[in-house]
């Protein structure tokens, strides 16, 4: 029987109780020495539609929260195989989500001589981690087994607010934004040695690791009367944030 070089998966389904759509591909590939891996999973969802109204204060309010729900999550790996090279595979992971909610419950709250008449939010997480890995079986003398992992990942939180209100004390639009970024390196190595004295045998381990993390944090907030404009990790130079659906 011929051994097949490829393979790929599609699968699809649909969720009623949040009307989400997931689709995953998983598609794997060999060719001699090399070999390939990719796999993807993407989910869109809703949350779901209740009856309730905005009469009382606090839990008498039942109006749903609508929120929008985006997941892309994404695998990639190379590995290369050679017998006087050993063992190299190179890995991407890459991971992101977005939240859009419309926070029905707080439209026509009021609070002293404020009045709030809708309250959105757009949460976005992402995160993306590349490495490299290498394993050698040979002898070499100081060890008979080497591996290891170099690896770096970059992750990003953005948390936004977007509050139209009424207040004798402000403008008509109140909008907070929190960053969070962070950037990890780091390294692993490890070794192993086996000896033999007279009748027992030794195994010698030896590892390295060392990592670092640098991170960044940031919150603020301002009364505006049009739009407001915001940073990203690493930019120089400010950019206009756009609301698609609930225009915070």
């Amino acid at each position: 029987m011929k051994e097949r070089a490829w393979y790929i998966d599609v699968k699809g389904s649909f969720h009623s109780v949040d009307d989400s759509n997931v689709a995953r591909i998983t598609a794997t590939s060999r060719s001699g020495n090399v070999s390939a891996l990719l796999l993807n999973t993407r989910t869109e969802a809703s949350e779901s539609k209740t009856e309730g109204n905005n009469i009382g204060f606090e839990r008498m309010r039942s109006v749903a929260d609508l929120q929008e729900i985006s997941t892309d999550d994404t695998l990639a790996k190379i590995q290369f195989q050679s017998e006087g090279f050993g063992q190299v595979t190179l890995g991407i992971d890459s991971y992101s989500k977005t939240v859009d909610s419309m926070v029905h419950s707080d439209y026509g709250t009021a609070f002293f001589a404020t009045q709030v008449h809708s309250r959105d939010a757009l949460d976005e997480r992402k995160r993306a981690k590349y490495s490299l890995e290498f394993e050698y079986g040979e002898s070499m003398g100081f060890a008979d087994t080497l591996d290891g992992v170099v690896h770096q990942q970059t992750s990003e939180n953005v948390q936004r607010t977007c509050e139209s209100r009424t207040s004798s004390f402000g403008g008509p639009q109140n909008r907070r934004r929190s960053l969070f970024c962070q950037d990890i390196f780091g390294v692993s190595i490890h070794l192993n040695k086996e000896v033999a004295v007279e009748s027992a045998s030794h195994l010698f381990m030896y590892r390295y690791e060392q990592t670092e993390t640098e991170s960044t944090g940031l919150r603020y907030g301002a009364i505006f009367t049009d739009r407001i404009r915001f940073s990203r990790c690493g930019d120089t130079e400010n950019g206009l944030v756009k609301r698609p659906r609930s225009k915070c």
